[in-house]
């Protein structure tokens, strides 16, 4: 089985869903982080002002070092990083979606299911990954995660409690409604996780106060939350654990549900 984790940014798919990935892992199941925006190794220029904040000359400086720390996660939470070359949101450039779905594909052939971002969706380039998974992502179930630590902000955390965590925009692209539910973690899981977290330093010195709020969050919730459009196995309290670590049987894909 193999489970394909579509990460937006070098750390969103460790600090999102983690402590479940390293079960599923733990379960035997082999999982693929893809990265869409995982910058051009190439680009020479100036960094941008997020990527300025580690201190360095150029782009590409910036992109290795942020890669770097994604290969110390990967082997902590126990998955395959795979980089597509695209810059994110803090540089300027044409963005080509036929090239970024080109690049995108060979690398969910063989997944059995899929993980997308899905709320809050605030951030440009999660959005952009999210939809175009949703529209090129029809032969496997789509799963869809709640991004931290953007949800955990006081106003999404509460957006999403009073008003449901599905956005417009998701709701239409994706055909309905999404049924998110909560996936518990355990203690071991959740210490594996933020080890993971750890080595974005570059990030979590970022990310500042929604790092701290992310971390506190977790220690009181314990649990993940996931997403989906259409019947789930377990009713309104899924073991995503079990579904993830299966291959998703059971789940139905877009196509099969003829979205």
């Amino acid at each position: 089985m193999k489970v394909v984790v579509i990460s937006s940014h070098l750390d969103d798919a460790v600090w999102s869903i983690g402590a479940t990935l390293r079960a599923v892992a733990n379960r035997g199941a082999e999982i693929r982080v893809v990265t869409v925006f995982a910058g051009d190794p190439g680009r020479d220029t100036a960094p941008s002002y997020w990527d300025g904040e580690r201190g360095v000359a150029t782009a590409a400086e910036a992109t290795a070092l942020r890669r770097q720390e994604d290969v110390a996660a990967s082997k902590i939470i126990g998955y395959e990083p795979v980089w597509l070359p695209f810059d994110d949101s803090g540089y300027v450039y044409h963005r080509d979606p036929e090239a970024m779905a080109t690049a995108v594909e060979p690398h969910l052939a063989d997944a059995s299911v899929v993980l997308i971002p899905g709320w809050p969706l605030e951030h440009m380039d999660h959005r952009y990954a999210a939809m175009m998974m949703i529209e090129r992502v029809t032969d496997q179930p789509l799963v869809l995660y709640s991004e931290l630590p953007y949800a955990v902000t006081p106003r999404n955390y509460v957006v999403g409690r009073l008003r449901g965590r599905t956005i417009a925009p998701l709701r239409s692209a994706i055909g309905g409604e999404v049924a998110w539910s909560t996936n518990a973690t355990s203690r071991a899981d959740r210490a594996i996780k933020r080890a993971g977290i750890a080595c974005y330093r570059g990030e979590v010195t970022a990310l500042g106060y929604r790092a701290r709020m992310s971390a506190v969050y977790e220690r009181i919730v314990a649990r993940e939350v996931f997403g989906f459009s259409g019947v789930l196995p377990g009713g309104d309290a899924p073991d995503w654990t079990e579904i993830l670590a299966t291959g998703a049987q059971g789940l139905p894909s877009r196509r099969q549900a003829g979205v």
